[in-house]
């Protein structure tokens, strides 16, 4: 009876200090600064301190029935856990549903006028080649700086390296070639193009057949990229690579249209999307940790707000059209400026092409590009048509700037333009030929004319 007596007072002993002690951590927790432990304020610490002196005292008020609150508890939380497991499978199930059908969506919306365009419907190898488009075109991988990088990729028409490049010729570059980078966006990536008809590849093609040395040209465009980003592209590689022999820049609409858009001086595309995940206040370790969960991400796609406009014209609405053209051609510019600087302090050559588009003066758009014309914003081709003109001004006075004319591509029985943007893949052979026109001064020496 007395070693059960001694028994029974040590438990209640052991009760007593561990409520005394668990008191002491959460009053430590609540309040460090008044017993010496830490400053004022509410840390990871203090709700340690607190989770753990909460524990003693509910272990001292229970007692020996802890062993049954114990075994309640485990099967609550693996009850809990196992419901928790199923939420999460089920959520992610559903969350790759949406990426596919998202994908689906993106590329139901971009590429039916190129899929059904009279070119596209003509050749046998179509089917196919849109098959891997889809495929390749809407996955990106993060890029330090410029934000995106579309996903490796490999297939019959499509084939994009590890480090996002599409390919721009069937061979190697061979060491001492003379090395040309092309930046652009989507009409340089190759937007409704297979490779070997992407505006790099052809140029590889065209430039080789005119030129005795080795010219391995590299297609570094992106989809939706602006010149900002293709600048830090350019920054990118001359920090990481040897310098190369030329620099062309092949772009200008999606630094127009983006700011139509955003109305966000040098913004990218999606710019607000991207911002909110960085602009979010401090949640903490557990509100962070939940946030990267199948179920939370559900629930954001769920309650996120859509669009209110199909095509967004804040650019105009804050700047008005004359605000909109300065921005734009303002960035575009100073872009212009600063890869002058580079190539004048690294020792290499560089063109600026401004895309060509059916909006421009001197081109006859066909039946059906008017109809592509009708369906844009009218701000948008405000904006349009006057920053067509200033580039076009500023061309005569910067050597290095060109402006693509709508003339070479008129007369094509379907017409060239698939949207506003993209060019077939015979529009791609045209401005090629512009292009290599514009480089020839630029190369190494030419072939001879051939006499046959």
């Amino acid at each position: 009876m007395v070693g059960t007596r001694l028994s029974d007072e040590a438990v209640h002993g052991l009760r007593r200090l561990s409520v005394i002690v668990g008191g002491l951590l959460v009053g430590a927790g609540v309040a460090p600064e008044l017993v010496g432990v830490g400053s004022a304020g509410f840390g990871q610490y203090q709700l340690l301190l607190i989770v753990l002196g909460g524990i003693g005292i509910v272990v001292g008020w229970l007692g020996r029935r802890i062993v049954l609150a114990h075994k309640a508890l485990a099967l609550l939380l693996l009850n809990s856990l196992v419901l928790l497991g199923i939420l999460e499978l089920g959520s992610g199930i559903v969350v790759e549903v949406l990426d596919r059908r998202a994908r689906a969506d993106a590329a139901a919306e971009a590429l039916p006028g190129f899929i059904e365009h009279p070119y596209f419907r003509s050749r046998d190898w179509a089917s196919s080649f849109w098959t891997e488009h889809r495929q390749a075109a809407f996955i990106n991988r993060y890029e330090p700086y410029a934000v995106w990088r579309v996903a490796p990729f490999a297939g019959e028409y499509i084939n994009i390296s590890s480090e996002g490049e599409r390919a721009a010729s069937s061979a190697e570059c061979q060491a001492g070639s003379y090395e040309i980078l092309v930046f652009g966006g989507s009409a340089v990536w190759g937007w409704a193009a297979p490779d070997r008809s992407t505006i790099p590849w052809l140029l590889s093609d065209e430039l080789a057949r005119r030129h005795d040395r080795p010219i391995c040209v590299r297609n570094l465009g992106q989809n939706a990229y602006v010149s900002t980003q293709e600048l830090i592209g350019l920054i990118r590689h001359l920090q990481q690579g040897p310098v190369p022999d030329l620099v062309i820049f092949y772009d200008g609409w999606n630094d127009l249209n983006q700011f139509v858009r955003s109305g966000r001086q040098g913004g990218h595309a999606q710019v607000d999307r991207i911002a909110a995940r960085f602009e979010e206040v401090d949640r903490g370790p557990l509100r962070e940790l939940l946030s990267t969960t199948n179920a939370a991400e559900l629930i954001a796609r769920v309650t996120r707000r859509r669009p209110e406009s199909a095509f967004p014209t804040l650019g105009v609405q804050q700047e008005g059209v004359p605000g909109a053209v300065r921005a734009i051609v303002g960035t575009y510019m100073t872009n212009y400026a600063i890869v002058e600087a580079l190539a004048t302090g690294l020792d290499f050559q560089f063109v600026f092409f401004w895309q060509p588009s059916p909006h421009q003066a001197d081109y006859e758009p066909t039946d059906q590009e008017r109809a592509i014309l009708q369906r844009d914003d009218p701000a948008l081709a405000a904006v349009a048509s006057v920053v067509y003109e200033q580039i076009e001004g500023l061309s005569l006075s910067h050597e290095h700037l060109y402006v693509i004319p709508g003339r070479p591509f008129n007369g094509a029985s379907d017409g060239v333009w698939v949207d506003r943007i993209h060019l077939t893949p015979e529009g791609n052979q045209l401005a090629t030929r512009y292009i290599a026109e514009v480089l020839q001064p630029m190369l190494p020496r030419a072939r001879p004319a051939s006499t046959e």
